[in-house]
């Protein structure tokens, strides 16, 4: 087992619910695990006595810390890792959850043959899922996904198979990045709390809605359903970040594909980035077709993703045996 490939999908978060202890919902919301865009790694032993590390700078500084990180309680040999494919940071994609999570279990699959830990506890050791439960469960289980909170331990997280038909319109700019690292954490640390009648409404969406719409093969009603979610929890954030839609290229977007009768566009986490749900294939062209006719387009990045039902995949090239991870 000299050679461990990993390939992540990427994690979209429709808006966090921040409740109290009496209202519930404390860190819950809606999410989705995509296809793409994704990690992909080989991890490896290295042949020097140091980590060698070959990808992007931020992925490579990342991956350097998860390391560090991973040897306070593992004995890690000196690893070559080789990223393939990035998922770009701070797009609303998840992207630093997923790559954590998938170098850590091959590092773990690595030394120890097998990961003999929970995500959640995998994800303690590598300093994720600090508050919302998805990317972490969705890294190992992918669907579409409901958090109830912090309040609900044993059962926080329920999953749906999305349709397999059902696409996804992935939409940023091409400059542009959402709030990280210290201001998240400075807004985050004042504590800021729905009141009761918005956790409410936001619940009654996610549950009877959104999820419903998911569970029963009802696409109308889960795209009509996320986008008022997005646009409610939207309103919430408008104060951290500016608006509902944090930029101001796809506030326009948004606005024109409305008025075209588009329905579902929502932003996911602190954005740039939204998803728009597509039904079918006609549907995707019909969409891409407008984004195309947008006069800002040449601003904008596009990419069509298919739903990922299942968790992230390690394999090891020697025997090709490929093993997803559940």
């Amino acid at each position: 087992m000299r050679r461990i490939q990993v390939h992540t999908g990427a994690r979209l978060h429709f808006g966090l619910i921040l409740g109290n202890a009496e209202d519930g919902w404390q860190f819950g919301g809606l999410g989705l695990m995509v296809r793409r865009p994704g990690w992909g790694m080989m991890v490896s032993r290295a042949a020097s006595g140091g980590d060698e590390i070959c990808g992007g700078v931020e992925a490579t500084s990342r991956i350097a810390r998860v390391l560090s990180r991973l040897r306070e309680t593992l004995a890690l040999p000196s690893l070559r890792v080789v990223v393939s494919e990035e998922i770009p940071f701070h797009t609303g994609l998840g992207g630093g959850t997923q790559l954590a999570l998938g170098l850590a279990s091959a590092c773990l699959w690595l030394v120890e043959g097998e990961r003999r830990i929970t995500a959640e506890q995998l994800a303690q050791r590598v300093g994720r899922s600090e508050r919302s439960a998805i990317g972490t469960y969705g890294f190992d289980h992918g669907g579409f996904l409901l958090d109830q909170g912090q309040t609900v331990p044993e059962t926080r997280v329920q999953r749906a198979l999305v349709p397999e038909g059902w696409r996804f319109v992935l939409v940023r700019p091409v400059e542009g990045q959402g709030m990280s690292g210290a201001e998240e954490q400075t807004w985050f640390g004042a504590r800021p709390v729905m009141d009761s009648a918005l956790i409410r409404e936001l619940s009654q969406l996610a549950l009877g809605v959104v999820f419903a719409g998911v569970t029963e093969l009802r696409f109308a009603q889960f795209a009509e359903g996320l986008e008022h979610y997005g646009d409610l929890a939207g309103r919430f954030y408008s104060r951290a970040q500016g608006d509902i839609f944090s930029s101001p290229l796809i506030r326009d977007v948004v606005r024109e594909l409305r008025a075209a009768g588009v329905r579902g566009a929502a932003q996911s986490s602190w954005g740039p980035g939204i998803c728009i749900p597509a039904e079918h294939a006609e549907h995707v062209r019909d969409i891409c077709g407008r984004l195309r006719c947008f006069g800002g387009a040449a601003g904008l990045h596009v990419e069509v993703s298919e739903p990922l039902n299942g968790g992230a995949t390690l394999w090891t090239e020697a025997t090709a045996e490929r093993a997803a991870i559940v």
